[in-house]
């Protein structure tokens, strides 16, 4: 009788090692296995106006930038009176897009332009105090 529990032990353990290993190599050639990317390559800009804007004004500033080609979206913060947009840099250049606004408007705005110090910072949006990045940067540390 004992030895028949441990046979059963014992098979239901060997099974059980070769459910898990089976999971992992499925699980290792899902994250592994190369994914059909779109390689569309974007970029963020952004223009500050200097003045307040009504809802009009908001309106038609964003639908002239949606206008141009290789545009893909705009928002604009009303708050802070800001327009941020994404852009095909193939088929165009945020300064184009900003002479492209300006040309036809009297709008008091100029393009944010990120300047070398906060470049080297790295990604604004990244919490540095969190422990994610510490973990992070730590391990980083150790592999350099």
């Amino acid at each position: 009788m004992k030895r028949k529990f441990i046979v059963r032990g014992l098979y239901i353990l060997g099974i059980s090692i070769v459910l898990m290993l089976g999971i992992l190599v499925t699980h290792v050639a899902m994250v592994t296995k190369s994914k059909n990317d779109d390689k569309r390559n974007r970029q963020l800009a952004r223009i500050d106006f200097k003045q307040d804007l009504d809802s009009l004004e908001i309106r038609k500033i964003k639908n002239a930038v949606l206008s141009m080609d290789g545009i893909d979206a705009a928002y604009f913060n009303a708050e802070d009176n800001i327009l941020v947009y994404s852009y095909n840099p193939e088929l165009l250049h945020s300064d184009l897009v900003y002479y492209n606004l300006m040309k036809e408007n009297t709008y008091k705005a100029e393009r944010f332009i990120v300047d070398n110090k906060a470049m080297a910072n790295g990604c604004p949006v990244i919490d540095k105090s969190s422990f994610s990045y510490q973990f992070a940067n730590a391990v980083q540390e150790i592999i350099n």
